[in-house]
């Protein structure tokens, strides 16, 4: 395949051409990426049947570290959804031919395995397989458990926090909260309080509280942690506007606009400049202005931006992605408040039914996005009224959907437990919910209890000075750089 020790694209092209018009390939496909192909389903049976169960493991085995290292090589945000598509099909048909080895202890002390299980966990995610990546985060920390470390190796905590910020994702936030701060304390314990480890986890924990609405537990933790980020400037740059940006989406819950809008003007402007204006998490934060510029009744503003970041989520994760359905329902929300009721109806329709197909008829998202459905049509029929649907309507379904947040994870039975009781590690394994869920009607009749007009916006603070006590906010301004050259 090598002419002068450099790979020849085309003399492979050619023999792929070749092996197609055998038909021992079954379809081939060329892109900006390279060649694909898949092999012909009698050919693949053939060669599943001259194999061992050994030799067809270690295959397998292969497949997923081959997988795995090209997973770490990819970045994500510059493929198209049809490449996304392509990598998610690989990766389903090698953990489905690696079942067996998945199952057993055989591979444990392999790090290369495990890592790059980790790596396709990762994929998954943030291609919006949640479900997915669940599933090899639990297969992962399963076999890290099983292998046999010293107290002080927290290689485990790591999978353990991937796997909480999936089941956040799965709106599973009660039960991973006790797992989360078990691991801060494990990671206090061994590592310290200013470890950046133990940093990531006082993260996760207060992204937990903040999707279970628990918003002034979240902003002591993110304050506290924005403290000690602000200490360690310009080291840890990254992680003080990562968390920045998330203290903007409590303020912005808690309706502390003045706060929300400086700390995510501060985020975007460094996203901006760092990652790009149409990196995935710019455009999150870009998202989480145009949310509070609706809040502030600003809808043309909001509208604007909802309709320049749905086109570069389009581009970038197609409609077979949340994000882009929670922003097609942004969207239409802000379209219902600017009367453009046919347009919004129909993304909030589109987001519905992409909900309730990845991520199930139960979810938050889902059911946020079925009830700005059903109260869109409500307003565009003029059956009720719009005030109520921008001022009571939303602070309603803050409780409501808080309801279905807080629905717990039973633990799994049957699961491996190498270390003895749970209570050893403080790790559970958590199995996706089988507890009741309200009815739709049921949410709509709690819906309507709540929605009085009781919305009173809160005194603001300073900006960011009453988040860093004394120093005040300029002072952080000059460590972490002047606003003007960022």
């Amino acid at each position: 395949m090598h002419t002068d020790g450099a790979w020849d694209e085309y003399k492979f092209q050619d023999i792929i051409a070749d092996l197609l018009s055998l038909s021992l390939f079954q379809s081939m496909d060329l892109s900006s990426h390279g060649v694909s192909f898949t092999l012909h389903p009698l050919v693949r049976d053939w060669i599943r049947h001259r194999l061992s169960e050994k030799e067809y493991g270690q295959y397998a085995h292969q497949a997923i570290e081959t997988l795995g290292l090209a997973m770490e090589q990819v970045n994500l945000d510059s493929i198209t959804p049809a490449a996304r598509k392509l990598i998610i099909a690989n990766i389903d048909a090698s953990i489905n031919n690696a079942q067996q080895i998945l199952a057993s202890d055989e591979h444990t002390d392999c790090e290369n395995l495990l890592v790059s299980l980790g790596w396709l966990a990762h994929c998954c995610v943030e291609s919006g397989r949640y479900s997915t990546g669940r599933d090899l985060y639990k297969t992962l920390l399963d076999l890290r458990l099983s292998q046999q470390q010293p107290p002080d190796d927290l290689e485990h905590t790591s999978t353990a926090m991937n796997l909480v910020s999936v089941y956040n994702y799965l709106g599973f936030n009660a039960e991973v909260k006790s797992l989360c701060t078990r691991v801060v304390h494990d990671r206090e314990t061994h590592l310290g309080q200013d470890h950046e480890k133990t940093q990531w986890a006082l993260y996760g924990l207060a992204t937990t509280e903040y999707y279970l609405q628990e918003y002034e537990q979240a902003t002591k933790l993110f304050e506290s942690l924005l403290k000690t980020q602000a200490s360690q400037l310009p080291e840890r740059r990254a992680y003080f506007v990562k968390t920045l940006s998330q203290l903007a989406n409590v303020y912005r819950a808690t309706k502390y606009f003045p706060l929300a809008q400086e700390c995510y003007e501060f985020a975007l402007m460094e996203w901006a400049k760092t990652l790009g204006p149409f990196h995935q998490t710019t455009l999150i934060a870009l998202e989480g202005l145009a949310i509070m510029y609706r809040n502030l009744n600003r809808v043309d503003e909001a509208t604007k931006l909802y309709a320049q970041i749905l086109a570069s989520h389009e581009a970038l994760f197609g409609w077979e992605h949340p994000r882009t359905l929670r922003l097609a329902t942004n969207y239409g929300i802000a379209l219902i408040h600017q009367k453009e009721y046919h347009e919004a109806i129909q993304l909030l329709k589109k987001a519905t039914d992409g909900f309730e197909i990845l991520l199930g008829p139960s979810h938050p998202d889902t059911l946020w996005s079925k009830l700005h459905l059903s109260d869109g049509e409500l307003v565009r029929d003029q059956k009720f009224n719009q005030a109520l649907l921008h001022y009571g309507l939303q602070t309603a379904s803050c409780y409501v959907i808080s309801e279905t947040k807080s629905r717990p994870a039973p633990e799994e039975t049957g699961s491996k437990n190498h270390h003895g009781d749970d209570a050893d590690t403080g790790l559970k394994y958590i199995a996706s919910s089988t507890t009741s869920q309200p009815t739709w009607e049921e949410i709509r009749c709690k819906m309507r209890e709540k929605a009085e007009l009781k919305f009173k916006p809160y005194s603001s603070w300073n900006e960011l000075n009453s988040v860093f006590d004394s120093s005040g906010a300029n002072d952080i301004r000059k460590r972490f750089g002047d606003a003007e050259a960022i």
